[in-house]
């Protein structure tokens, strides 16, 4: 009977013990999930994406999402994260844990539930550097070098623009706190993080196509109120704190 039942969870598709990270709440363009096994879908509005999987926006694509911490967030075009680890059972019960690796692109999270009492349950890694967070309303954003005959929106590094909250950034060569109404940003694996002068111009692009309106909230959903669409417009980014 124990064989049985232990050939019976292999059998089992990965999803059926993935936690759910979130649920999307707007979809669109072209956006993208890839399963553990390889597998794509497209996602819809109230569609799941769980822990393990990987959501890529294509140029046009973006998306919200409602975190299962009641977190929010919203994807911006071109952008390419993997949930690592989601858990949470409603509580800061110490098992909870939100971990996603952004490869490519950004999006602005306002972090729920997750990371308000134990910090390091909540991480944002890229290929050079690692964000934690302190109560946070922020932008994480890795621009990668670019492919052949693709032009960057920035210089190739990681940054992170905090509208509340704090927010570090950290390689092995040291971290710096980003305060509300600053970017943080760093070039390389061994460099040290740095505060920028000024927030990076594509933080305030307003050249992307228009913004949707934000959706109705879906039956039997509780929490904050959606985020504002993911393309960060000048009236938008005037809520923050000014520049320094």
């Amino acid at each position: 009977m124990l064989r049985f039942l232990l050939l019976l969870c292999l059998a089992l598709p990965f999803s059926a013990f993935a936690g759910v990270a979130g649920t999307f709440l707007y979809v669109a363009g072209e956006v993208n999930i890839i399963a553990p096994d390889g597998k794509t879908r497209v996602p819809m509005r109230g569609d799941a994406l769980n822990e393990g999987e990987i959501l890529v926006t294509g140029h046009d694509g973006s998306a919200q999402l409602k975190m299962a911490d009641h977190g929010l967030m919203a994807v911006r075009p071109a952008t390419r994260f993997t949930v690592d680890a989601f858990v949470y059972k409603g509580s800061e019960d110490g098992t909870e844990r939100s971990f996603i690796t952004l490869l490519k692109g950004g999006f602005r999270a306002l972090t729920g539930a997750i990371g308000k009492v134990n910090y390091d349950h909540y991480r944002i890694t890229t290929p050079i550097a690692t964000i934690g967070i302190r109560g946070t309303d922020h932008e994480p954003f890795h621009i990668p070098p670019p492919e052949p005959g693709e032009t960057s929106v920035g210089k190739v590094g990681t940054y992170d623009k905090v509208n509340a909250g704090a927010v570090s950034l950290k390689t092995p060569a040291g971290e710096v706190l980003i305060q509300p109404g600053q970017a943080g940003y760093v070039g390389a694996a061994d460099a040290r993080p740095e505060v920028l002068p000024v927030v990076p111009d594509f933080y305030r692009a307003s050249s992307a196509p228009a913004s949707p309106p934000v959706p109705a909230p879906l039956p039997n959903m509780v929490g904050p109120p959606a985020l504002p669409p993911p393309v960060i417009t000048p009236s938008f980014d005037s809520h923050s704190s000014p520049h320094p």
